[in-house]
């Protein structure tokens, strides 16, 4: 007997490295841990950061670790615009002039009726922006809620 054991799981060779603070175990005996708060990120954000926790035990020196993500890119402007708009577009600090003027850092945007989805993308992309709302039309092209990053 090494003198040496794994405390979790049980059973698991002194030879291992085993995660402690997974979220569940899947089939073959991998470890799942549950990065985003709802699932679905907003666009441009990050989900939250998580630290992981491995117990590696004696008489292990070096290992290696495999990391496997799954995830759905949403693209950032829609094929027709959306027809929502945030909470913050109706506050008076939202425009310039004491709220009777513009909304600040942010445009409206229409396409012609032609433009594909990749063409709409690359057209808010060119300006920076980020596309967090819209305004629906019954005739199918409605006006893109633009915000234009500050850094650019």
């Amino acid at each position: 007997m090494s003198g040496k054991s794994v405390i979790t799981p049980a059973g698991t060779s002194i030879d291992s490295v085993v995660p402690l603070n997974m979220d569940s175990t899947l089939a073959a005996d991998r470890k799942l841990w549950l990065m985003g708060g709802t699932g679905t990120l907003a666009p441009g954000a990050t989900s939250a950061a998580r630290n992981l926790t491995f117990l590696v035990k004696s008489p292990v020196t070096k290992g290696s670790v495999t990391f496997v993500s799954q995830g759905e890119e949403i693209v950032s402007v829609p094929a027709t615009a959306p027809d929502t708009v945030p909470a913050w577009v109706h506050h008076d600090s939202s425009y310039t002039d004491s709220g009777r003027g513009l909304l600040k850092r942010a445009i409206s945007v229409r396409f012609k009726s032609s433009a594909t989805q990749r063409q709409r993308q690359s057209g808010i992309d060119q300006v920076g922006g980020l596309v967090v709302g819209g305004y629906s039309h019954p005739s199918g092209e409605g006006v893109y809620l633009v915000v234009i990053s500050e850094s650019f």
